[in-house]
């Protein structure tokens, strides 16, 4: 039987932590299901409002995250979810290194990079690649992303608070950021699609996450009941335009 525990954060260190994942519900398992709603890459860029822009950029990049062909699916499922099914982290060992540094060093990184073998429902084990903290895997994505930017400058997220996450989560859009920093504790994830009931969010340290930190980069649906429960608020980091020089200091976490 497989069994869920819902964990509320009593100690946090520092503000890169991710909260640990609540309990997958039946809504959130339901929504898993509907493939169809996933739009691919492809699909993205037929849409004139994020076609040949950063919001794109963003979106593709996080796909990227999860399957090397940037579809937005993965050959690895979790409990319905997808996963990261390869070496997304050690495929930019220049860009880990410099985000290692910006966050604060390594503690604030947590275990990204590697694998861990995950028991699925039907028990079967499951490959699951790791991508840290919430919040150095987003900015990582927001890195990588941006390697057009000019300038030798990059997206990324402020650098510390989370104060930066002021609009209403209603406002969130593909490509956008949302941050959670209420009484069940902080958590980053990148927007990739906007449905009537939720968010489709791809993150890290969320799915498979129950009970203790398992640093999981996945795909998955939020309510708007649980977005609102968890007090997250949304992001847009291409406005707001926190940009780092390519250039600078970097440290070694591997």
């Amino acid at each position: 039987m497989r069994r869920a525990v819902l964990v509320f954060l009593s100690v946090v260190i520092g503000i890169t932590m991710c909260a640990q994942a609540q309990a997958t519900t039946v809504e959130e398992k339901t929504w898993g299901t509907i493939k169809a709603l996933y739009r691919t890459t492809g699909e993205v860029n037929q849409d004139p409002q994020y076609r040949a822009n950063w919001y794109n950029n963003i979106v593709s990049e996080a796909f990227f995250a999860l399957n090397q062909y940037r579809t937005g699916s993965s050959n690895v499922t979790y409990h319905g979810w997808a996963m990261s099914d390869w070496a997304y982290v050690e495929s930019d060992r220049d860009a880990d290194k410099r985000i290692s540094w910006y966050i604060g060093g390594c503690v604030n990184r947590g275990q990204a990079g590697s694998y861990r073998w995950m028991r699925d429902w039907d028990g079967t084990q499951k490959k699951c690649r790791k991508g840290g903290y919430c919040r150095y895997f987003v900015n990582l994505v927001l890195y990588r992303c941006s390697y057009g930017w000019g300038g030798g400058k990059h997206l990324v997220l402020p650098r510390s608070g989370t104060s930066y996450a002021n609009r209403n989560i209603r406002d969130a859009r593909r490509g956008w950021v949302i941050q959670a920093n209420g009484s069940h504790g902080p958590h980053t994830a990148i927007v990739v699609e906007v449905y009537p009931g939720g968010l489709d969010v791809v993150d890290s340290n969320w799915v498979g996450s129950e009970g203790t930190y398992r640093y999981l980069i996945s795909r998955h649906f939020m309510s708007w009941s649980k977005l609102n429960a968890w007090g997250f608020k949304a992001y847009d980091p291409v406005s707001g335009r926190v940009l780092i020089s390519q250039s600078g200091s970097r440290t070694r976490c591997f």
